[in-house]
C-alpha cells in the first residue's frame, strides 16, 4: 500500500524527479476502467467521428437495422476530464500517466507516435482503458499479499500525471541502493 507513487512522491522523490500531479479516481471511473469493451465519453469523441451526432446528409444505413444494434451506455466523467485537461496544461501540454504502481506501457501503440505522451484526456482514457497492466493494478494488485485480503490502496486509486520527458532507454542507467556486502 505505502509503495504507491502517491505515498512516496512528496517525501522522497519530489526534489529529484519530473513535476507530478495526482488526480483521485472515483468509484464510477474505476468501474468503467474494469468493464469490458471500450466506449468513450461523448465529450471526447471528435464531432466528425461521433455516431450519436446528427448528420444533415442522407445516410444509407437502414434505420431499422441501426435501432436493433444494442447501444452501450456512454460514460460521462466531466469533472475528471477537466482535472486531467488542467493537469496536462499545467505540465506543459504533454504528460506521462500511471496509476498508483503501473504505467500503461503495453498500449503505447494506441497513440499516434507510439509513445506514452498524452496531450488530451482522450489519450489518457484510451491508455488506461486498453492496458492489461492497469487492469492488474485495479483487480489483482493485492492478490499475492500475505494477508490474502483483496483491498484498495490507502487513499484509493490515483491517476499520476507527470511532465512528459522523452527518455531513450539506451541512455538510462539503473541505480541500485543498499548495502554492498
Amino acid at each position: 500500500k505505502a509503495c504507491g507513487i502517491n505515498e512516496e512522491y512528496g517525501s522522497h522523490f519530489r526534489p529529484i524527479t519530473f513535476d507530478t500531479l495526482f488526480v483521485h479516481l472515483t468509484p464510477d471511473f474505476l468501474a468503467y476502467l474494469s468493464a469490458d469493451g471500450v466506449v468513450l465519453p461523448p465529450s471526447l469523441i471528435p464531432s466528425h467521428q461521433n455516431p450519436h451526432q446528427q448528420d444533415s446528409s442522407d445516410s444509407e444505413i437502414d434505420e431499422e437495422e441501426w435501432e436493433e444494434t444494442p447501444q452501450a451506455t456512454q460514460p460521462d466523467f466531466p469533472d475528471l476530464e477537466e482535472k486531467v485537461r488542467q493537469a496536462i496544461e499545467r505540465l506543459g501540454g504533454e504528460a506521462f500517466i500511471k496509476l498508483n504502481w503501473s504505467a500503461p506501457r503495453d498500449v503505447s501503440w494506441m497513440l499516434h507516435d507510439n509513445s506514452l505522451c498524452c496531450r488530451t484526456p482522450l489519450d489518457v482514457i484510451l491508455l488506461l482503458k486498453g492496458s492489461e497492466f492497469i487492469q492488474h493494478d485495479l483487480n489483482q494488485a493485492f492478490m499475492e499479499c500475505s494477508d490474502g485480503i483483496s483491498q484498495t490502496p490507502t487513499g484509493g486509486f490515483v491517476l499520476t500525471i507527470r511532465r512528459f520527458q522523452s527518455i531513450t532507454p539506451l541512455g538510462s542507467l539503473d541505480v541500485l541502493s543498499g548495502a554492498i556486502t
